[in-house]
C-alpha cells in the first residue's frame, strides 16, 4: 500500500480498521493491531513506522515444530521471514545495493481500480490467514494422533477465540461449528464447509 499505491499512513490504518470492523477480517487481533501501529506517532509527532526498526531476535527453537508430514507452507514462510527479519543489517545493505525498494511506478490509475486493488489484497490476507489456521489444526492433528493424546478440538477453538493473538471472529467461528460435527479426518481442507468458504479467493493472491 505504501510503495505501490502511495498511500500514507494514516490512510493505511484506516483500510486496515474497516477490514477489522466487517467481513472476513471481523475481529482479527493481528489487523486490528496493524491499524493501530500505522497512527501511532512518537514523542516528536512522527509516525513511528517511519523509526522503527523491523527486527525480530527468534528467542525459541521453532524449526522442531515445521518438520510435520502433511504440508504447512503458510506457517514456514512466516516462520523463515521472522528469522530473517533479525538480520537487520544486513538487509540494510540489500537495500542501498538495491537503490532502494524494489521498483515501484507511482499509482495512475482511476480510484475505482484502485479499491479493486485493496479488495484483492483484503482477499489475499483473508486466505493466508485461513491458510494458516488450517495448518495448525493439521499440525495438532498429526501430532495428536502420533502421542495418543485424544485432543477435543471443540475445546481448542475457544482457546483461540479468547484472548490469544491469533484471535478472529469469522474465521474462529467457522472453525467451531466444523469441530463440533464428529470427525474420523480433521484436515479441514477435507470438510467441504471451509473449501466453500475458500472458493474465488486463489484469484485475489495471484493478482499483480
Amino acid at each position: 500500500m505504501s510503495i505501490e499505491l502511495r498511500m500514507i499512513y494514516e490512510e493505511i490504518g484506516d483500510v486496515l480498521a474497516s477490514w477489522n470492523e466487517k467481513g472476513e477480517l471481523k475481529g482479527r487481533f493481528l489487523v486490528s493491531i496493524g491499524a493501530d501501529i500505522c497512527r501511532r506517532r512518537d514523542d516528536r509527532g512522527k509516525h513511528v513506522l517511519s523509526v522503527i526498526e523491523d527486527r525480530v531476535v527468534q528467542d525459541v527453537d521453532g524449526n522442531r515444530y515445521l518438520v510435520p508430514t502433511r504440508a504447512c507452507t503458510a506457517l514456514t514462510a512466516a516462520h523463515f521471514i521472522r528469522f530473517a527479519s533479525a538480520f537487520g543489517a544486513d538487509r540494510k545493505h540489500v537495500k542501498l545495493a538495491l537503490g532502494g525498494h524494489f521498483p515501484a511506478e507511482a499509482w495512475t490509475e482511476a480510484e475505482g481500480e484502485k479499491q479493486d486493488v485493496l479488495e484483492s489484497l483484503r482477499k489475499a490476507v483473508y486466505a493466508a490467514f485461513l491458510a494458516s489456521f488450517i495448518e495448525g489444526f493439521n499440525i495438532i492433528d498429526q501430532a495428536n494422533k502420533e502421542h495418543g493424546w485424544s485432543v477435543d478440538y471443540s475445546a481448542v477453538v475457544p482457546i483461540w477465540r479468547n484472548g490469544c493473538i491469533i484471535t478472529a471472529d469469522l474465521i474462529v467461528a467457522i472453525l467451531a461449528d466444523i469441530s463440533k460435527e464428529p470427525q474420523t479426518d480433521v484436515d479441514l481442507l477435507h470438510n467441504w464447509g471451509l473449501p466453500r468458504s475458500c472458493q474465488g479467493l486463489s484469484k485475489h493472491s495471484k493478482r499483480q
